[in-house]
């Protein structure tokens, strides 16, 4: 059963409709290496809500939970975070997001990142 439930978690950003909209939990990991070295890993675990506007294509998101990083070498850190989104079907074929996230951390200042791109898709 642990495992049907891993393998849902895991295909679930590959298997997106309109059926999700709502409330979701999800874990993000990323590695870092430079080279064949390991430098840090990063694990996300959020719970959010998606949603469209309207009877429209365009979409949005909000989410927050913790940022765990694991740097080698050093002791982990873990921090809060909030993210929020947008998603625009500009052409059947092209789509564009934008992303504002914010991450506190032991230093006091809060981290910010902005993420944003276009997709054509054929």
């Amino acid at each position: 059963m642990l495992k049907i439930a891993i393998a849902a978690v895991a295909a679930a950003p590959f298997v997106a409709s309109s059926a999700m909209a709502g409330p979701y939990l999800g874990v993000n990991t990323k590695t870092d290496f430079v080279g064949t070295d390991y430098t840090k890993n990063e694990i996300k675990a959020k719970v959010g809500y998606s949603d469209k506007f309207g009877e429209s294509s365009n979409s949005y998101f909000v989410e927050g939970g913790t940022k765990t990083i694991a740097t080698d070498g050093a002791d982990g850190t873990t921090n809060l975070f909030v993210a929020g989104g947008l998603g625009f079907k500009l052409s059947d074929a092209v789509s564009a997001a934008v992303s504002v996230e914010g991450t506190d951390n032991d230093s006091g200042d809060t981290k910010y990142q902005v993420k944003s791109g276009f997709k054509y898709s054929f």
